[in-house]
């Protein structure tokens, strides 16, 4: 996914857009929220009928 996300300005459509990415999940690994928002996308966490996001004090989205 960030190889591809990192790659996404070579279209000529998104050239001059901004991009921010997010990572939404049901099943996870423990720490995952964490390694997600070190690499700058938002965590969305998936139970029963809500999806919440999870969002760390300080967080700055990477713009790709």
């Amino acid at each position: 996914f960030l190889k591809q996300i990192k790659k996404i300005h070579q279209k000529e459509k998104y050239k001059d857009k901004t991009v921010i990415g997010f990572v939404a999940a049901v099943n996870y690994d423990k720490g995952v929220e964490n390694k997600v928002a070190r690499e700058g996308l938002y965590f969305f966490k998936i139970t029963d009928d809500i999806m919440e996001v999870q969002v760390p004090e300080n967080f700055r989205p990477k713009k790709f």
